[in-house]
């Protein structure tokens, strides 16, 4: 490989655990329960919801419920 190859790696590495961290950041006390904890489907992997339009609606649910207060 190439230096900028490497370079052009390393960034998308640098990215992606960033994000990684942002997401992990975003659910910090869910347990990892074997099913999604927005619809309850199986989840393997030791992952908190089957999808990210489930991480989403869960994440918009709970926002939703802080801002009036419960």
């Amino acid at each position: 490989m190439d230096e900028k190859t490497l370079e052009l790696a390393e960034e998308n590495l640098r990215a992606f655990v960033e994000t990684v961290a942002k997401n992990i950041a975003r659910f910090p006390r869910l347990d990892r329960c074997g099913s999604c904890h927005y619809c309850s489907e199986v989840v393997k992997g030791g992952k908190l919801f089957c999808g990210s339009e489930c991480a989403a609606d869960y994440e918009y649910e709970q926002k939703t419920l802080k801002a009036q207060g419960r």
